[in-house]
């Protein structure tokens, strides 16, 4: 049976990934996600994205409240989780 390793990020890495970066990350909850397939399809637009590249922007994302499909989608978009 194979084994699934779970990347851990840590914060340096996480903030290097922020607006301009070939690859622009977000952390939320804990886990990090690649914006850079999505930020085209995002339905609030790729600003809302950017301004928490880098970053954790959990607090932005709960405010908005997201549907099953963006938590759907989201699993295609794990990079790994934030080193706490």
């Amino acid at each position: 049976m194979a084994t699934t390793t779970t990347r851990i990020i840590t914060l340096e890495e996480l903030a290097e990934h922020k607006e301009g970066h070939k690859d622009p990350w977000i952390c939320i909850d804990g886990k990090v996600y690649s914006i850079a397939e999505y930020k085209d399809e995002h339905p609030g637009g790729e600003d809302v994205l950017f301004e928490v590249a880098g970053k954790d922007g959990t607090e932005e994302f709960n405010k908005v409240g997201h549907g099953r499909d963006a938590f759907s989608r989201m699993k295609d978009l794990l990079v790994g989780e934030l080193k706490l």
